[in-house]
């Protein structure tokens, strides 16, 4: 039965998981238009994904998943404050709910809880109920 298991780190999928999408009775790429909302927003969020994907710090990596919580939100951490330091123009500086900042936060959700919490519901209070003075000392 192991040669019917895919693997991350071999770059196998599994031959299940294959003959699974291949019985699919829908169009697959559709439904991630429809999900993303656009053909706009879709190659917007594969382009984030491509552009942290080529980055070594920012990108996923199957070690994390062996790590203590505590150093995956070290992780986490150090891998946005990368992804800010490269791309503050683009992922920082808009409105929150709009994209592509909500790309970002979508790259890392599920990841850590914490993470994505913590920015939905901290940013988006001091972002919108902060008064400047606030947010200069909150916001980046």
């Amino acid at each position: 039965m192991l040669g019917r298991t895919g693997s991350v780190k071999r770059g196998v999928v599994s031959p299940d998981l294959l003959e699974e999408r291949a019985k699919c009775a829908f169009d697959q790429e559709e439904l991630r238009v429809f999900l993303h909302g656009s053909q706009e927003r879709l190659d917007g969020w594969k382009n984030t994904v491509d552009t942290f994907g080529a980055d070594d710090v920012i990108r996923n990596n199957i070690e994390f998943y062996d790590m203590t919580p505590h150093e995956m939100q070290e992780n986490l951490w150090k891998r946005i404050n990368a992804m800010y330091a490269k791309h503050k123009d683009r992922y920082f500086t808009q409105n929150m709910l709009q994209a592509p900042y909500v790309d970002w936060i979508q790259y890392f959700q599920g990841l850590l809880p914490g993470i994505g919490l913590q920015v939905s519901m901290f940013r988006m209070s001091v972002e919108n109920l902060a008064n400047e003075e606030q947010k200069a000392r909150w916001m980046p």
